[in-house]
C-alpha cells in the first residue's frame, strides 16, 4: 500500500513539474527535492524518470490520461527520437523484423553516441540504456 502511494505522489509530481518544464528539463533530484524523499526511494520504485512515464502507459489504474497523457507519451517520443540523422540510418531496415539488422544497428548507433558523449566530457567509462 506504501508503495503505490509513493508511485503515485511521484506520478503527481512528475506532471506537475511538466507543467513548467521540459521532459528534458526535469531530474531525480528535482522531484526527489520537491517530496522531500531520498533518490534511494525514488529508485526503489523507478528506475529513471523514463520510467516514471512508463508507469502512465502501463498501469490502468491511472487517472491521468486526462492530463495530457498523451502529450507526455509524444513529447518523450520526440525527445527519444528527435535525431533525423539517427533515423535516416535506420530507416533502410524498417522493414527488418525485431531483432534483426536494424537493431543491431540501433545498438552500434547508441553506443557510439554514448562513447562520443562521454569522450567529450573526459569520462573514463560510459553506458547506455536502450
Amino acid at each position: 500500500m506504501v508503495k503505490k502511494k509513493t508511485e503515485k505522489l511521484i506520478q503527481e509530481k512528475f506532471l506537475k513539474l511538466l507543467e513548467s518544464k521540459s521532459i528534458d528539463e526535469i531530474d531525480i533530484n528535482m522531484i526527489c527535492k520537491n517530496l522531500k524523499i531520498k533518490r534511494q526511494t525514488f529508485y526503489y520504485h523507478y528506475k529513471n524518470i523514463y520510467d516514471v512515464i512508463l508507469s502512465f502507459y502501463f498501469d490502468d489504474s491511472i487517472e491521468y490520461k486526462s492530463v495530457k497523457y498523451e502529450d507526455i507519451v509524444k513529447e518523450t517520443v520526440n525527445y527519444l527520437f528527435k535525431n533525423e540523422e539517427f533515423n535516416k540510418k535506420l530507416e533502410i531496415y524498417k522493414d527488418e523484423p525485431e531483432g534483426g539488422k536494424r537493431c543491431f544497428l540501433c545498438f552500434t548507433l547508441r553506443m557510439d553516441e554514448a562513447y562520443k558523449y562521454a569522450d567529450e566530457l573526459g569520462f573514463d567509462y560510459f553506458a547506455t540504456v536502450m
